[in-house]
């Protein structure tokens, strides 16, 4: 930037070029000079001019030192924003835990404590991204407790915790109830269970007097017998809850070729939502040839051991089979 000043006039002009770019742009003609010095004369700039062009000079650097101001600590606010973002997040979300559904124990005698199997109660917390030690209690008492201690007659609550690396907790809580019981029929032979309490998906050949859900019962003179369908099913209905152990079933109208071979149990305490057993993991096999009439016992233990299922419908349903579908059955369990 330049400027030239009227020697005669005493103005002041900007010039549009340096003069140490381009010496030749400069006007020298008129009494203007380059920067107050003119090839005819030099003579200083008024006083008033050198002073405001001084003050300019002032005002851009002080101007430029604000910038650099604001920049600085626009910098350090930016450095103190993306520290405070890239620091780890304060975890404040417990693990989490689910227990078993609640459990039951069988005793045959008032004063003995039984044995109860669970499923292992697992926690698991996101951020650790790890499995955590759970600890069991037993309410009424505050002792730890794990899958197959004992448990007296009654009902006890059993709380189950686990904390992350953060201290942040969780916890369930499940039942375990024992109850007095020696094993019993629960009266598909004996008739104790009426014959309506017996129903049927199907019935061969629509033939209820030859093939009826009644004719299920354990040695009865004939067999419920079902349309072959996939899904097929026999079940009771105690019309209150009982404790199940396991089923004794008789097979088919002749050796072999009658034999029923895989199925499904279901239970729970309304017919429309009924439960697989294990959610369907779980299948029964019949898996060896015998003969008519042959008794096989089936037990209703699940992989967490437990030894009984407590519900009101029972539910046989059948997956696979060779021959006619036709079975008869006893329960085996507490009333």
């Amino acid at each position: 930037m330049s400027f030239n000043h009227n020697d005669i006039s005493d103005i002041c002009q900007l010039n549009d070029a340096r003069k140490e770019e381009f010496p030749e742009s400069y006007k020298q003609d008129g009494g203007f000079s380059y920067f107050g010095v003119s090839s005819n004369k030099a003579k200083p700039l008024p006083e008033e001019t050198t002073m405001t062009i001084k003050t300019n000079q002032e005002t851009s650097q002080a101007q430029a030192a604000s910038t650099e101001q604001i920049t600085t600590v626009s910098t350090e606010l930016s450095t103190s924003i993306l520290d405070s973002t890239s620091a780890k997040a304060v975890d404040t979300k417990g693990p989490s835990m689910s227990c078993d559904r609640d459990v039951f124990g069988l005793t045959n005698d008032s004063n003995a404590p039984a044995s109860v199997q669970w499923w292992e109660v697992d926690a698991y917390d996101e951020e650790d991204k790890a499995v955590l030690y759970v600890t069991c209690r037993d309410d009424a008492e505050g002792r730890t407790v794990k899958s197959g201690d004992f448990f007296k007659v009654g009902t006890t609550n059993v709380t189950c915790t686990a904390s992350d690396t953060a201290g942040n907790p969780a916890q369930c809580t499940f039942s375990v109830t024992v109850t007095v019981c020696n094993m019993n029929r629960l009266g598909m032979e004996s008739g104790a269970i009426a014959d309506n309490q017996i129903t049927a998906m199907n019935v061969f050949d629509n033939d209820i007097n030859n093939y009826g859900p009644a004719l299920a019962r354990l040695n009865s003179n004939g067999y419920w017998c079902g349309i072959k369908w996939t899904d097929t099913w026999i079940q009771v209905d105690f019309g209150h809850t009982v404790d199940i152990y396991g089923l004794i079933i008789q097979q088919g109208l002749y050796q072999l070729y009658q034999s029923q071979r895989i199925f499904y149990l279901m239970y729970g305490d309304d017919e429309n939502s009924l439960m697989y057993l294990e959610g369907r993991g779980r299948m029964y096999y019949v898996a060896e040839p015998r003969s008519a009439g042959d008794d096989v016992l089936i037990s209703v233990q699940t992989s967490s051991q437990q030894r009984m299922i407590r519900t009101r419908f029972i539910r046989i349903e059948l997956w696979l089979w060779m021959g006619d579908l036709c079975m008869r059955f006893e329960i085996i369990g507490c009333n």
